[in-house]
């Protein structure tokens, strides 16, 4: 292998834009969405940085995405032509273009304009994650120039983003929530166990330091990716966000993000616990619409207990994610595989299907799941109630013909024997659509 020129690491890399940082006196409100103006903080407006959702510019303001391309024209771009526009955020703005030749859509994240000390943490972005090749992380395909402009060309996902998911449909049922978890822990132990070079040095697993509902994607496939790792780090790498700085979303925040202090892979299981929590429970695990009430939350890590909730939770996933959420990194799991194994082992003792076709029957009908107030369990059909009323009459006759003897009893003929198993979700078609 050629050796490649050593680089330093690009010194701004823990000093990301503002709406990835944490100032002191300016949190951006796509991350607090619902702080309130007149607070003790700064309620600037930035849009949300998730590029699979659409942006919430303030109306009236000249925007520097008003140059880019609007998306109603198909303008050559990367690879293919611009279908659409997917997102648009305060660093880049996402593009659904279809390329021709391949006959497939996919997602071009370009930069926007104005934005030139953020080149280099574009490229390192760029970096990581063309070296991430795994079912449950959205892959890179190539990188280049629009108009100077640096964009990187991605898998496009035909689907929602979680935050979208829960949105819509609130407290998920705990075999969801499993096959939700384990594709994203999945990633997770891929990511950090990843050997890669960059920047001319050998590196051991990257941490994504921004994990949250908004940057995970369920496709319509019932495939979970994860993306955006646009401020993840090399695990070992030697830098330090700088005093004053936190970088990540303040409500996934570990506790030594927060106190800007070093950090591992075990930053990553907390954020993951406090996504776990939202699936179970359908609200956020600190929900609170100020700052300073969410600081103060989240010091003692004072969230609603799973008790507390009118309706009854996993108790094997609701203490995984107390284990997750532990304020001490040292009293959570010490590795995302061990995570892995005990999410895995949860899964195979209750449900039957794997995770990705288990995913796939609920979005193609969540109706048939339904959570009880004391376990999860499967609707029964009509079908199935008679077939059982039936059989429990044929063991009833049986029994009274060893009590009474032979007599005459009526002839039951091509009657059907359903069983119902309250475990595994009904098989359904597959209808979903390829991407």
């Amino acid at each position: 292998m050629n050796k490649i020129p050593d680089q330093q690491f690009p010194q701004d890399y823990n000093n990301p834009p503002i709406d990835k940082t944490f100032v002191e006196g300016s949190v951006p409100q796509q991350f607090m969405p619902d702080i309130k103006a007149g607070t003790r903080i700064k309620a600037t407006q930035i849009d949300n940085t998730n590029p699979y959702s659409k942006s919430n510019t303030i109306s009236g303001l000249k925007s520097p995405t008003d140059i880019l391309p609007s998306g109603n024209e198909p303008i050559p771009l990367g690879s293919g032509t611009i279908v659409s526009v997917i997102g648009s955020g305060g660093m880049a703005k996402v593009y659904k273009i279809w390329n021709e030749k391949l006959e497939v859509f996919r997602a071009v994240k370009i930069l926007i304009p104005g934005q030139t000390e953020l080149k280099k943490r574009f490229d390192t972005e760029a970096k990581i994650t063309a070296k991430l090749h795994h079912p449950n992380i959205v892959e890179i395909y190539n990188v280049g120039e629009w108009n100077e402009l640096p964009y990187l060309e991605m898998e496009f996902i035909d689907g929602e983003s979680l935050e979208s998911f829960i949105s819509k449909r609130g407290k998920l049922p705990d075999y969801v929530c499993s096959a939700i978890a384990i594709q994203i822990a999945r990633a997770l132990v891929y990511a950090h166990g990843q050997e890669f070079l960059i920047y001319g040095k050998n590196y051991h697993g990257v941490i994504h330091r921004d994990l949250k509902p908004a940057n995970i994607m369920i496709s319509t496939k019932g495939e979970v990716k994860l993306m955006d790792f646009g401020i993840a780090r090399p695990t070992e790498a030697s830098l330090h966000t700088q005093e004053g700085n936190i970088v990540g979303t303040m409500q996934y925040l570990s506790p030594e993000q927060l106190d800007g202090i070093d950090i591992d892979g075990r930053t990553d299981i907390y954020s993951f616990g406090a996504i776990l929590y939202e699936m179970l429970t359908g609200t956020k695990t600190f929900p609170q619409d100020t700052i300073t009430n969410l600081m103060k939350r989240k010091v003692m890590n004072d969230y609603r207990k799973f008790s507390e909730f009118d309706f009854s939770v996993s108790t094997a996933l609701a203490k995984i994610a107390q284990k997750c959420l532990q304020l001490r990194k040292e009293d959570r799991y010490p590795t995302a595989d061990a995570l892995l194994l005990e999410l895995e082992s949860y899964h195979k003792a209750n449900a039957t299907e794997p995770p990705g076709k288990l995913l796939k029957q609920y979005l193609a009908n969540p109706d048939s799941f339904v959570t009880s107030s004391k376990k999860f369990s499967i609707k029964v059909s009509p079908l199935v109630l008679i077939s059982v009323a039936a059989i429990a009459a044929i063991g009833a006759l049986v029994s009274l013909f060893i009590l009474t003897g032979p007599q005459s009893i009526p002839e039951v003929q091509n009657t059907q024997t359903l069983t119902a198993n309250h475990n595994t979700p009904p098989k359904s078609p597959d209808t979903q659509k390829a991407n």
